[in-house]
């Protein structure tokens, strides 16, 4: 069954170019179609309402996000559907934020559509890729990539081989969240529903895809000491590690499992509102430096992840964002220090400048102006 799909796929493209390009089509998706989020969704966002003579289509797997964003108002379509096809085949641009023949479609023709890559953030993990497939090389070097600064594109020029002329800095699309402060209003409604002195966030990276188990102590004994000091925690795990903590949700007072995808699958849409994050080797920590606000390194892991897992960039040690800890107990005192005085805030504002060129919430209008000139301009 493989075998004729990927025949039929590869059939597609050869003829593709028997399909003429429909100007001001532009296709989007991420995450390999399962999920409405990402710098993808603010993108197709802002020009859906900025500009009417753009006609944008989410392309996705799901059904549910489908029906989701037609009721909403948006045009959507499923990516094995006629219209999805059809769509991927003739698009005069495609953006993703990895593969866009998962984000979007497998029918997508790089060679014929301008397909731009946004790519899913800053993260120290390694990203040496050196045994890319020569195809890989060749597909990131059709892409153009869109960055937050030139700390940014020697990263990933250094990870992907794509040429630096390749690069546009405008910043992501969902990092204007952090100047424009969208609402979420279920999470407004549960954090109202668990009145605190302080709310933070914990988002950690995913451990060997989820094989790893959480300590059942630890938890339990964070969750008193939280309930003692006011605070309360979002734990926002990783999906391969989500199945690891929901037995222990029932015992907390003071942190919620964010497992609900609805509700909690786009962090951009609530991030703004807490007053700290625990992180590790996530490029959520680097995002959340354009919130200005402290930042935790739970990295109880550190040697064995640069050895077994995926290794860290080189950067993430020599430029920390935050306090290292490598126990809960650590981590712990190190959030209720934060919060009381925040002391780390002139070194944030190194690396948040190093990294993020711009702070002004203007980001997709960046990416828009730069796909329009790069499909041909205004016509």
């Amino acid at each position: 069954m493989k075998k004729a799909k990927d025949l039929i796929y590869r059939s597609l493209k050869y003829i593709s170019f028997l399909f003429p390009v429909r100007k001001k089509l532009w296709v989007f998706g991420c995450w390999s179609g399962k999920l409405y989020a990402d710098n993808a969704k603010y993108l197709f966002e802002y020009i859906h309402e900025h500009d009417k003579t753009v006609t944008c289509l989410w392309i996705t797997r799901s059904e549910e996000i489908r029906e989701m964003l037609t009721r909403r108002g948006y045009r959507c379509c499923r990516r094995s559907s006629l219209r999805g096809i059809l769509a991927a085949l003739t698009a005069e641009a495609a953006f993703m934020t990895a593969n866009h023949m998962d984000d979007i479609s497998p029918f997508v023709n790089a060679k014929k559509t301008k397909v731009f890559q946004l790519w899913h953030g800053i993260g120290a993990k390694a990203m040496k890729w050196e045994k890319l497939d020569p195809r890989e090389v060749e597909r990131f070097s059709q892409y153009t990539w869109l960055a937050t600064s030139p700390a940014y594109i020697d990263i990933l020029h250094d990870a992907t081989r794509a040429d630096k002329e390749k690069f546009v800095i405008t910043g992501y699309p969902r990092n204007d969240v952090f100047v424009r402060q969208p609402e979420n209003e279920a999470v407004k409604q549960i954090l109202s529903e668990h009145p605190a002195e302080k709310y933070i966030l914990y988002m950690p990276t995913h451990r060997n895809f989820g094989r790893e188990q959480v300590k059942v102590d630890e938890f339990l004994q964070i969750d008193r000491v939280f309930r003692e000091q006011g605070i309360l925690m979002v734990y926002k795990p990783h999906f391969h590690e989500l199945k690891n903590i929901l037995h222990l949700e029932s015992r907390f007072t003071n942190i919620i499992v964010a497992k609900d995808q609805a509700v909690w699958g786009d962090a951009y849409s609530y991030i703004g509102c807490f007053d700290l994050l625990i992180g590790d080797y996530s490029s959520i920590s680097y995002d959340f430096l354009c919130a200005k606000k402290p930042i935790v390194q739970y990295v109880y892991d550190l040697e064995h992840y640069k050895q077994a897992d995926f290794g860290l960039c080189d950067f993430f040690e020599e430029q920390p964002l935050g306090p290292f800890c490598y126990t809960w107990e650590e981590t712990v005192g190190e959030v209720l220090a934060l919060l009381e005085k925040d002391t780390w805030y002139e070194q944030r504002e190194k690396c948040r400048k190093q990294y993020h060129s711009f702070e002004d919430g203007n980001n997709s209008a960046r990416v828009y102006a730069a796909a329009m000139e790069i499909c041909g301009g205004l016509r």
